[in-house]
């Protein structure tokens, strides 16, 4: 049995007896105090296994991507069998990823040629289909800057009304 379960219950058993038996006051006590504990351990022991190792290569492949670690899972597929992956498959490679923390090898094979690209500076995101956004033109430019200007225009004019109004 865990440590947590046994502290668990170890606590349960203690504050069950300490309440003359009302099991009800035990558990209203017990479980904010069991999820303050026990479960950020459990969460940071997964998420720390997950940065290991394999894990750690899809991580950091997705960073330099700047794209979902689903999303670079759907790239490796596409750059390894020259077809889009079936979101069933994706699906099941993302969740034993998530849970179990091993990646498919493909998909760490990929992780690897996306860092090694990106530490000798040979990585044109062009080449995996990423398309990076364009610069802002002076039309954009110009668009934000009057949906700055009507947005002060109204709060102008909600200021007025409000201003020149005196409650009775």
């Amino acid at each position: 049995m865990p440590r947590w379960a046994q502290w668990l219950l170890h606590r349960l058993e203690d504050r069950r007896d300490a309440a003359g038996g009302n099991l009800r006051w035990a558990l209203t006590w017990l479980l904010p105090a069991f999820l303050l504990r026990a479960l950020p351990r459990m969460v940071l022991v997964r998420r720390a296994d997950a940065y290991a190792g394999e894990g750690y290569q899809v991580v950091e492949a997705a960073g330099i991507l700047e794209i979902s670690e689903y999303d670079l899972l759907g790239l490796a597929y596409r750059e390894k069998f020259h077809h889009e992956a079936a979101r069933a498959l994706l699906d099941r490679a993302f969740t034993q990823y998530m849970v179990v923390g091993s990646a498919p090898a493909w998909a760490v094979a990929f992780a690897a040629e996306v860092i090694e690209l990106y530490e000798s500076g040979r990585l044109a995101e062009r080449d995996f289909g990423l398309h990076t956004n364009p610069p802002p033109t002076v039309r954009d430019i110009l668009i934000g800057l009057s949906q700055c200007v009507l947005m002060l225009l109204v709060l102008w004019v909600i200021y007025l009304a409000f201003a020149g109004y005196t409650p009775p």
